[in-house]
């Protein structure tokens, strides 16, 4: 009765609202295991209080939800008062043991609240599967070091899009496991949400926060061939590289040339690009958190994608995004001459 009371309530309350709510009903867990990242819990903590401070700023709105039902938050960061000539979608967390894409995430909102930027709206979702996060966090706290990389049904969220599903390459005999996708094309809930969100919304650029690599990637990454837009992708890629502040950045390659014979199949880059038309990135954020020192760190998948200090990829991530971004709000449109 009580529940069903709390979800009447929900459906006549703002997105605001609903937000807010649901965040005060969430039973906080204490993070005594990996202080300089946060939890699930804390993403959705600092975000409301951004959202109390600045509510014209920032929209929260339900993205979609998890296999388990769990609900998949999303959030509009825009400048009041300005019209939106250009829209950026940013999502992390597709893999669960991958932290930093959600502290990049979490980081840009936090920043793009202080500063939105005129005419370009970015669309954040920090964690989309929220479902194997929520169980990594319980493992963690339990000091259970398992590898997780699937969703509640245990599919890769990122072979579970519709482009380039069926390589050619005879590799894909030889070496299965990389060439291998889902069931079907967007079998999941969370996969169909993004690509409803990317049907919705026509997104003018689209980027994945992943981690580990140390490079931006752009598409195809299902094939080997090249897309018509390569040297524009190239020119994007490279001023999200020149927009870190670090002097070693990340380094800019179309994705199934990373290396031979490495391909990604099913991947959301080639899905948005190639069905919608956005300009897609993947940013493989950090160069993994392994030391050759420690070989305890081997032991611990959680560190094989997150180094004990995340801060300077964090910087890389939110420079990246920002750049491209900015770019795209001043260029593209000639941002620097409206009123």
């Amino acid at each position: 009765m009580l529940s069903w009371i709390f979800l009447t309530t929900l459906s006549f309350a703002t997105p605001f609202e609903n937000y807010l709510q649901w965040v005060g009903q969430r039973r906080p867990i204490e993070n005594t295991v990996k202080p300089k990242y946060l939890f699930l819990n804390d993403i959705h903590k600092k975000t409301a209080s951004l959202i109390k401070e600045k509510p014209g700023v920032i929209q929260p709105f339900v993205l979609g939800r998890s296999v388990k039902q769990r609900t998949i938050w999303g959030f509009r960061l825009r400048a009041p008062h300005r019209d939106v000539r250009v829209k950026v979608l940013v999502f992390a967390g597709l893999h669960p043991l991958e932290w930093v894409g959600s502290e990049v995430a979490t980081k840009l909102i936090e920043e793009l609240v202080a500063h939105p930027i005129d005419h370009v709206e970015l669309t954040i979702i920090p964690v989309v599967n929220v479902d194997r996060r929520i169980l990594v966090e319980k493992e963690l706290l339990k000091g259970e070091k398992q590898y997780r990389r699937t969703n509640a049904k245990h599919v890769d969220l990122n072979r579970d899009f519709e482009i380039n599903r069926h390589p050619k390459s005879i590799w894909r005999h030889i070496i299965h496991d990389y060439y291998a996708v889902s069931p079907s094309p967007l079998s999941q809930p969370e996969t169909r949400a993004l690509d409803s969100l990317g049907d919705q919304e026509r997104f003018d650029a689209v980027v994945s926060l992943h981690c580990f690599g140390g490079y931006i990637f752009y598409p195809w990454s299902g094939i080997y061939a090249k897309t018509d837009d390569d040297a524009e992708f190239h020119k994007l890629a490279n001023i999200m590289v020149q927009a870190q502040r670090d002097p070693f950045p990340y380094k800019a390659v179309q994705l199934s040339h990373w290396g031979f014979p490495f391909r990604a199949p099913g991947s959301e880059i080639d899905h948005f690009y190639g069905k919608y038309g956005s300009k897609a990135f993947l940013i493989e954020l950090t160069r993994s958190g392994l030391n050759p020192l420690s070989p305890k760190s081997f032991q611990e998948p959680f560190r094989w994608y997150n180094p004990k200090n995340p801060q300077k990829d964090i910087r890389r991530g939110v420079d990246s995004v920002l750049g491209l971004a900015r770019y795209l709000g001043r260029e593209k449109w000639s941002l620097d001459k409206s009123p």
